[in-house]
């Protein structure tokens, strides 16, 4: 990922952002990541775009880091 906007999510960061109004998509056979919410490891393969700096990642670390 090359965007500081783009995001690494889980499961249950998604879910509690999103309920049950939203089916994620994911990337089939995801690396493993951190969660850019809550900073757990994850495969989820789910990402999203937000402000990096509403989030704990601030847009610096886990899948921002591969693109410095």
């Amino acid at each position: 990922m090359s965007s500081r906007w783009t995001h690494l999510v889980c499961v249950a960061c998604w879910e509690d952002l999103h309920g049950d109004s939203k089916t994620p998509v994911s990337l089939k056979d995801a690396e493993e990541g951190n969660c850019c919410v809550c900073g757990e490891s994850t495969t989820s393969g789910i990402y999203f775009r937000q402000k990096p700096e509403t989030l704990l990642c601030t847009g610096q670390l886990g899948i921002h880091e591969e693109t410095k």
